[in-house]
């Protein structure tokens, strides 16, 4: 007799461990499913088994919901459909042993957002932004928890029954705005599909503050002082170039700095303006022309000697 029935007959015997944890797995999880169908739950999610599946290799039912292995299940119990959450589906090694699974079953909820207005949008403008957190099985009850509604870092939070939140974007781009429902313990997370958002740049104001010292003389250093802010409905705070000009004389600075030195070179009467360079978020501005008299430099006349 050849070493090939051993092998085979040890590569069974290999997997009775892990075969055994997978069918105690599956008894609590037939029994939350069973229990689950009872209520009137049609639409099913279930939490992921720890285990793979020793026969196939992969995780049943799986958070793939187009995965053929969930339809069979979904059949075999009477369900219309049954998917994994897909936080959950983090299986060790076939050949685990011994892995607990807690069999809980939630009822599927669909999350949409319904709207986000104002679009489009400035960088740091508040939207309102609603959704609709829905079960697919009705007559279960209302969902609670919270809802988050997010674009990459900038977030909001509302806790159900609510149906809306106030988010700021802090970027210009186009954006994708989703809203992921935390779940609760009978139903089931869910993120909506990303809704598409234009944000733009935002308008500033600039204003020189003061011009010291006026009068001034020729060829003396003036502290110009400004600011720059976010024009309403926008907010943040600009950053970037400054740059404070009277005729061809100029001086600049970078923000946060809030002044700089002009050096007037020329005596009469002057207007100085303050213009900020804008970023990728704000737009530029122009200060108004603020007055400032520049007089001719003193001079010293010797006295000859007597």
């Amino acid at each position: 007799m050849g070493w090939g029935p051993i092998r085979s007959a040890r590569l069974i015997l290999d997997q009775v461990p892990a075969a055994s944890a997978y069918a105690s797995a599956w008894d609590r999880q037939d029994q939350a499913i069973r229990g689950a169908k009872a209520k009137g739950i049609k639409n099913l999610t279930v939490e992921a088994l720890k285990q793979k599946n020793p026969i196939r290799g992969a995780v049943d039912p799986s958070p793939n919901p187009k995965d053929w292995a969930n339809d069979c299940i979904a059949k075999y119990y009477g369900s219309e459909s049954l998917v994994a959450r897909s936080g959950d589906a983090n299986p060790t090694s076939g050949t685990s042993t011994g892995v607990s699974h807690t069999a809980n079953v939630y009822a599927t909820t669909t999350t949409n957002i319904t709207s986000h207005t104002p679009d489009p949008s400035v960088s740091g403008q508040r939207i309102e932004v609603g959704f609709l957190v829905t079960p697919i099985d009705f007559g279960l009850g209302t969902p609670t928890g919270t809802v988050t509604v997010s674009v990459g870092a900038d977030s909001c939070t509302a806790t159900l029954p609510a149906t809306s939140c106030s988010l700021t974007l802090t970027s210009v781009g186009a954006k994708k705005i989703k809203a992921a429902y935390s779940g609760d313990s009978r139903f089931a997370t869910g993120t909506s599909a990303g809704v598409a958002h234009t944000v733009g740049r935002a308008s500033t104001t600039t204003r020189i503050t003061t011009d010291l010292a006026d009068a001034s003389a020729v060829g003396q250093s003036v502290t110009v002082a400004f600011t720059v802010g976010a024009a309403s409905p926008g907010s943040g705070t600009p950053t970037d170039r400054v740059t404070v000009k009277a005729g061809k004389d100029t001086c600049t600075a970078k923000l946060p700095t809030t002044s700089c030195q002009l050096k007037l070179t020329s005596a009469g009467a002057k207007t100085i303006k303050a213009t900020y360079s804008g970023n990728a978020n704000f737009n530029w501005s122009d200060s108004a022309g603020v007055a400032h008299t520049v007089n001719k430099a003193a001079t010293t006349t010797g006295t000859p000697d007597s």
